[in-house]
C-alpha cells in the first residue's frame, strides 16, 4: 500500500506514476516473501472462511485496498486523455488481477519471467 499512496502524492503525470508503481510493485515480485503477500490478499478477500465484515474492510467501496487506492490515479488519467474510459474500479481490479496472477506464478515457478510495466500498462491505453 504504502508504494501506492507514494505513487498518488509523486509529481508527474498520471501513466507515469502508475508506471512507477507498476515498477515498484514488479521489483518486489522478485522476493518470495512479497508475491505470498499478495496470495494472502487474494485468500482474505474471497475466502469462505474470512466473515463478511473483514472482506468488506478489504475490498469495499470504502476501503483502503489496493484496488480503491489506484482509482484517483486512473480518474485523472481519464480526465488528461492519457488512460481509456472504462469504468476505473474495472480498470483497478484488471490491474491487480494480472499483478496477483504474476505473484502467483512467480510463487509456484521461481525463474517465471516477470513482464515491465509497459506491457501490464497496455491495458490503460487506448489503441
Amino acid at each position: 500500500m504504502e508504494i501506492i499512496h507514494k505513487a498518488n502524492i509523486k509529481e508527474g503525470k498520471p501513466l507515469e506514476k502508475l508506471t512507477w508503481m507498476t515498477e515498484r510493485i514488479i521489483e518486489s515480485l522478485e522476493s518470495t516473501e512479497n508475491a505470498l503477500l499478495f496470495l494472502v490478499m487474494i485468500q482474505a478477500s474471497t475466502s469462505d472462511a474470512i466473515p463478511e465484515e473483514v472482506k468488506e474492510v478489504l475490498t469495499g467501496e470504502n476501503s483502503d485496498s489496493p484496488v480503491m487506492a489506484t482509482i484517483p490515479l486512473i480518474l485523472d488519467g481519464q480526465k488528461k486523455g492519457e488512460i481509456i474510459k472504462e469504468a476505473p474500479i474495472t480498470l483497478a481490479v484488471t490491474f491487480y488481477a494480472v499483478i496477483q496472477g504474476l505473484a502467483i506464478n512467480k510463487i509456484h515457478w521461481d525463474e517465471c519471467p516477470l513482464p515491465n510495466a509497459n506491457i501490464i500498462l497496455k491495458l490503460f491505453k487506448g489503441a
